[in-house]
């Protein structure tokens, strides 16, 4: 039976996949979906891009408020900071999570080598049922 549903987000078109699976499961289920954000502060994709601190961080709350508003259920929001595996697999062992649902962008050959997957890293680190969308 599915109580909690944690949907993390990092607002491309390949999380809209799992947010709009969390939205369907929980119309269907009645669970609780939590939206999750992890601002990421330290590694690659940081280095050099100029951005973190407290401006980031309300930016990507403001984004996370916005798409909370445009999920058309009730829902709660979770605004975290670090790597983003890491920090979603440590959420879901503290908070009871039925589900956890993420988009995978589907990175292939060199892409995927640079980038890495945070999904694919996410999955590794989890104890609960994972759908990637």
């Amino acid at each position: 039976m599915l109580n909690n549903i944690v949907c993390a987000t990092d607002f491309s078109d390949a999380s809209e996949k799992a947010v709009e699976w969390s939205r369907y499961l929980a119309g269907k289920t009645g669970a609780k979906v939590t939206l999750l954000h992890v601002v990421q502060t330290s590694g690659f994709a940081m280095a050099g891009t100029g951005t973190g601190g407290e401006a980031q961080r309300n930016a990507e709350r403001d984004q996370l408020d916005a798409l909370a508003m445009a999920f058309h259920a009730e829902c709660a929001t979770a605004l975290l900071e670090g790597d983003p595996a890491w920090a979603v697999a440590n959420y879901t062992k503290e908070h009871p999570v039925d589900l956890l649902v993420l988009g995978s962008h589907a990175y292939t050959g060199l892409t995927r080598w640079l980038h890495g997957s945070v999904s694919d890293d996410t999955l590794h680190a989890v104890d609960c049922p994972v759908l990637r969308c």
